[in-house]
């Protein structure tokens, strides 16, 4: 039997495998920027500067914890204990990770 965490790990790898490819180099790439401009960052730093391009978008929203896994995984970034709620309307306030810039 899987354990949750290979599970969750088998359910990032396959929706990271699934969302468009323009909008994970996209996305990789605004992280790299926001990690070089400031020492934390959070998946909502990266949806707004994800609205500068409207056109780029992707199937499945999920796919943004798997980039931010493929980011910590390249030691771009480290995850830090702390939740701030999201400002997104449609998180609905949920508690979303800070992490660090390894920058």
């Amino acid at each position: 039997m899987k354990t949750a965490t290979q599970l969750r790990d088998e359910a990032l790898d396959q929706v990271e495998e699934n969302a468009n490819a323009e909008w994970t180099n996209l996305v990789a790439q605004i992280i790299k920027d926001l990690i070089a401009k400031s020492a934390t960052i959070t998946s909502d730093d990266v949806w707004l500067e994800l609205q500068n391009y409207p056109a780029i978008t992707t199937h499945q929203p999920s796919a943004m914890g798997a980039m931010f896994r493929s980011a910590a995984k390249q030691n771009l970034i480290t995850p830090t204990d702390r939740f701030i709620s999201s400002v997104r309307p449609s998180s609905h306030a949920r508690p979303i990770r800070v992490w660090q810039s390894n920058a």
